[in-house]
């Protein structure tokens, strides 16, 4: 079986190099269980934006093919990049593609999967890919058309929470499921808990990186370390200005080293106004790290599960996570039922196995047609 990923910012994780521009968890993801995939056999390719490197790459059993996804609003580039998109996809011919990330390519890449009769997995990123309201304001009138021809042309859906799932099923009109984030690094008992609050994400509006400054100020007596995945000095100094000398600002860090991060950290903090599942609270859980969240809590893991706070409001933010810090014994017992939820319900293997399920199910519909 032959799969392709369509995830343009993600060769810099496939090889391994520091990212010059954006890349987040959706890329993880989807390195992740791409290299998982190979593992099991399968045929994995991989779209990918353009970074200077050739044309085609093999690496560590992925092959890896560029296009030029860069198109900057402009109809011609546009036009231009679904010619290349089409040519390179009959070129690789693959049986399944999955995409998460851009939307705006949702539907073409649903027409060439009509015309060759491949199959399309579309994934859930943000909860607000089923908010209809906020996709109608925030999105180009154009781009909001194309994703939702496109989501009905998707063969399967994989959402991240139950909330997604059920707005997947009000705008598709295929089979929703709803499979975990997998781990994508080793647990570690050798962490520290060296006394610092742990902020990692990037500099898009809906992060909300500005009120990590604020809770740093209103807490002087904490240690915040601050890592912005696309910072640039010069740009972002506001983050630590006005004499904020509890915080640590850093930019990009490689993702074979941010582990330590969250490992020695006491505490994630979260500040996002929306996510689908992220990333980094696996990532803080596997180490036993304690999540202080201030809106976000996918399917109310956090509160049902014991993975730390959930405060509502920034007020309440700041009380909780002073809360955790003053109490050592209750960081280790939210980290002990943070390591457990992980090893249950983030299993690489087990969220690998529900990919092939779906594979073996379209594979099937696709014999029989």
């Amino acid at each position: 079986m032959k799969v392709c990923i369509i995830s343009p910012n993600a060769y810099p994780l496939l090889k391994g190099i520091p990212a010059e521009r954006l890349t987040g968890g959706a890329e993880l993801q989807m390195k992740t269980i791409g290299s998982a995939f190979a593992r099991r056999g399968i045929d994995v390719h991989f779209l990918v934006d353009d970074f200077g490197q050739p044309a085609y790459e093999y690496s560590e059993g992925i092959h890896i093919h560029k296009v030029p996804f860069d198109i900057s609003g402009q109809k011609i580039r546009f036009a231009f990049l679904i010619l290349t998109l089409w040519r390179v996809l009959r070129r690789i011919g693959a049986d399944i593609h999955i995409i998460k990330i851009p939307r705006n390519i949702l539907m073409p890449l649903g027409i060439f999967c009509r015309k060759t009769g491949s199959k399309l997995i579309q994934v859930g990123q943000k909860d607000t890919d089923v908010d209809v309201v906020f996709l109608k304001k925030h999105a180009h009138w154009f781009n909001y058309i194309s994703y939702r021809i496109g989501l009905k042309m998707a063969d399967y859906i994989v959402a991240q929470n139950l909330r997604q799932k059920t707005g997947f099923r009000n705008m598709a009109n295929c089979p929703v499921t709803v499979i975990r984030n997998a781990h994508s690094m080793q647990s570690s008992d050798s962490g520290k808990d060296d006394g610092s609050v742990l902020w990692v994400g990037n500099n898009q509006k809906d992060k909300r990186p500005w009120l990590v400054p604020g809770a740093a100020k209103a807490l002087p007596g904490l240690r915040f370390n601050m890592i912005v995945a696309d910072y640039a000095p010069g740009k972002h100094e506001n983050y630590a200005a006005d004499g904020t000398k509890n915080l640590t600002l850093r930019g990009y860090v490689p993702f074979e080293e941010i582990h330590e991060y969250f490992a020695n950290a006491a505490l994630l903090i979260n500040t996002s106004l929306h996510e689908g599942f992220p990333n980094t609270f696996i990532q803080a859980w596997q180490h036993g790290t304690p999540v202080v969240s201030l809106t976000v809590d996918p399917d109310n893991v956090i509160t049902e599960h014991g993975l730390g706070r959930v405060s509502g409001t920034f007020g309440q933010f700041l009380n909780d996570i002073n809360d955790l810090m003053c109490n050592r014994d209750l960081r280790i017992a939210y980290g002990k039922n943070a390591r457990s939820y992980v090893k249950k319900y983030h299993d690489l293997d087990n969220i690998v196995d529900q990919y092939m399920d779906i594979f073996r199910e379209l594979s099937e519909n696709r014999n029989r047609t």
